[in-house]
């Protein structure tokens, strides 16, 4: 979170202005929202769903499409991820927050490397035990 208000400090004579904010980082491309929902459960408060319909225009790729983010299913775009994070302005503001995952496929190539394991095991087991049966058989 941002210092709201700047800080001074002074270091060998000489006073200096610290201020501090969020790093703003510009992207090729725009959101645009269209739609934002935020779904209650009946007779409650508690949120239901958050989601925002919003359109993507990157003029780089000559695309501009609309994409629904909600909760529980991010919008994969350029290498960054853009989670519905929250609202505001009376559910006229979605907040998307955003997250740059370069190893997001590791647990992918994970899962299918055990598998592939377990696969070979288990055909090494069964080659075994089908070769102990026909010795069995033969004596």
């Amino acid at each position: 979170m941002a210092i709201s208000t700047p800080q001074s400090f002074a270091h060998e004579g000489r006073t200096y202005l610290l201020t501090m904010r969020l790093r703003r980082l510009y992207l090729p491309y725009a959101f645009t929202l269209k739609q934002f929902r935020h779904d209650v459960y009946p007779g409650t408060d508690i949120p239901k769903n958050f989601s925002s319909l919003v359109q993507v225009v990157n003029p780089s790729q000559k695309e501009s499409r609309e994409v629904l983010i909600y909760m529980n299913q991010p919008l994969r775009y350029e290498g960054k991820t853009f989670y519905q994070a929250s609202f505001g302005k009376n559910d006229t503001l979605s907040i998307l927050s955003v997250v740059e995952n370069p190893g997001w496929l590791l647990p992918y190539v994970s899962c299918v490397l055990v598998s592939i394991g377990l696969l070979v095991h288990f055909a090494i087991v069964l080659r075994r035990s089908l070769k102990r049966r026909q010795d069995k058989k033969e004596a």
